[in-house]
């Protein structure tokens, strides 16, 4: 069971990697809207002129939006086989998009706002995309898994810091809220381009040196099968490439 034991060096290794620190960002700061929105649904709805009965109406296709972005955007993704930080990015655009319509669109335009409201049910998509990067981006046992807790302790202090933006002086449309929205979407976007770039770059490195590197296929054949059975991390195995 040596490829299950705790290997300290993975996770410094793991702290260092600018792939696993962005992944944390990431889903640090999709915590902002999701959580908004999770938490403070039902206040936001009725903010935009909405009774309490209106809104639970008008939230019923809520679920539905959210489940579609999610399973249209990994479907893409899978049958093309990239594109995950391309979905974070287009979803995150339309979090953009929504929030600053919230924040400026007149409190007449109901339906307009509630529009923006549904665009923003799309920030979903990054939290699932990130998850699936670390099962395929992160190799070795224990630097796979403390990327897991880093992205799990990432969730929990963004859910823990969202309602701080939805101050009670401010309803009942609480343009704080909306702002941080639309600033964290932004920065999300910035950090999932810079992702995208970083893995493009990664790959190509290897790339170029695999190429100056020649090795017989036989030998090259043992030394994959090697490495599959050894407890390596993504930066310790040369033919490792990183999906995006």
């Amino acid at each position: 069971m040596k490829n299950r034991q705790y290997k300290k060096y993975q996770v410094i290794e793991c702290f260092r990697d600018p792939q696993v620190l962005m992944l944390f960002a990431i889903v640090f700061l999709q915590c902002i809207p999701g959580g908004g929105l999770t938490a403070f649904n039902k206040i936001i709805l009725t903010g935009l002129g909405y009774s309490s009965v209106e809104s639970t109406v008008v939230a019923m296709p809520e679920h539905a939006i959210q489940l579609v972005s999610v399973l249209l955007a990994g479907g893409i993704c899978s049958y093309i086989g990239k594109g995950r930080c391309i979905a974070m990015i287009l979803s995150n655009i339309c979090v953009l998009v929504g929030s600053v319509l919230l924040y400026t669109l007149p409190t007449e335009r109901k339906m307009s706002r509630l529009g923006a409201v549904y665009s923003l049910l799309t920030c979903t998509v990054s939290y699932i995309m990130c998850m699936s990067m670390i099962s395929s981006n992160v190799a070795g046992f224990t630097k796979k898994m403390t990327a897991s807790v880093m992205i799990f302790v990432g969730y929990c202090v963004g859910q823990i810091i969202t309602p701080q933006f939805f101050i009670s002086s401010e309803a009942p449309t609480y343009p704080t809220g909306f702002r941080a929205y639309f600033v964290t979407a932004s920065m999300m976007i910035v950090i999932q381009a810079t992702l995208m770039l970083y893995y493009l770059n990664e790959n190509r490195r290897r790339d170029r040196r695999s190429e100056a590197t020649v090795v017989a296929d036989e030998g090259n054949q043992h030394h994959i099968l090697e490495t599959g059975l050894m407890d390596l991390t993504d930066r310790e195995q040369p033919n490792f490439r990183y999906t995006w």
